[in-house]
């Protein structure tokens, strides 16, 4: 086993590099704060309307188009500052599984808050589910209806729940509750974070971590010399890790602790 180098395919969570949890934040920030300003648009045009009602259709439009984007904005935020917490899950790990995993999650927005342990109660998974029909298609596509009494039903049914300030003002509530829950990720001093990591051979890993507000976890990709002896096992990486590392918190947690095989 050897250090990962400074050039490693392995995260290591501090280089902005796409693969820090800060880079992401950043990018939810964008959205969240781009919703917030259209939707304080929207209220200045509204405002504008009931004074000079001549503006007409045009300003109906906009002031739709502001609350229709505000709201699929507030939802991209909610699913990167829940992936922003995912890179620390993966911290060790090669950037190639986590870019692989960051996809097959998707939009499952329930699924992404259990894995960084965010609390799920029943009406934020209710608010997750509908943030993700949101993303995937209600704030994107049109309807496809049978009829078109039906679409006007469904298209009037969204625009009452998207113009409903209260319910921006949840969605942006819960937001910022991510937010907070992501950045105290490795952030928290009274639960201190502890990872280790290692190289093995050139086409292999192992990687460790616990604390932090996550729970104990052990990822490992063995190597192809690894698999050709049959050393390719909890047992024989359990004596290989212990003479590599003076670290006591991977003997403490290894048999409680997420194992994880990987292939990337």
């Amino acid at each position: 086993m050897q250090k990962p180098s400074s050039h490693s395919k392995l995260i290591d969570g501090r280089a902005k590099d796409g693969f820090d949890k800060q880079s992401w934040i950043e990018e939810a920030d964008r959205h969240l704060r781009s919703a917030r300003i259209l939707r304080d648009s929207r209220k200045r045009r509204r405002a504008a309307h009931r004074k000079n009602p001549r503006r007409g259709i045009d300003n109906i439009l906009a002031m739709d188009a502001a609350v229709h984007s505000s709201i699929l904005l507030v939802s991209y935020a909610i699913e990167l500052f829940l992936k922003a917490g995912l890179t620390r899950v993966y911290i060790g790990c090669s950037k190639e599984l986590f870019g692989r995993d960051v996809k097959r999650y998707g939009h499952d927005l329930v699924k992404l808050a259990r894995e960084i342990e965010y609390p799920v109660s029943s009406i934020t998974k209710k608010h997750l589910h509908e943030l993700r029909s949101i993303i995937l298609s209600e704030g994107r596509y049109p309807f496809l209806s049978e009829t078109c009494e039906s679409q006007r039903n469904r298209i009037n049914q969204r625009a009452h729940r998207f113009w409903s300030d209260e319910r921006f003002k949840v969605f942006c509530s819960l937001a910022d509750d991510i937010r907070t829950h992501a950045q105290l990720l490795d952030g928290d001093s009274n639960d201190p974070a502890s990872y280790s990591n290692a190289a093995i051979d050139h086409d292999g890993y192992f990687a460790f971590r616990c604390g932090g507000r996550l729970p104990p976890r052990i990822t490992v990709k063995y190597s192809g010399l690894q698999l050709r002896n049959g050393t390719n096992n909890k047992r024989a990486l359990k004596r290989l890790v212990s003479s590599h590392f003076a670290n006591s918190l991977i003997g403490h947690f290894w048999d409680s602790a997420c194992y994880r095989c990987v292939k990337l």
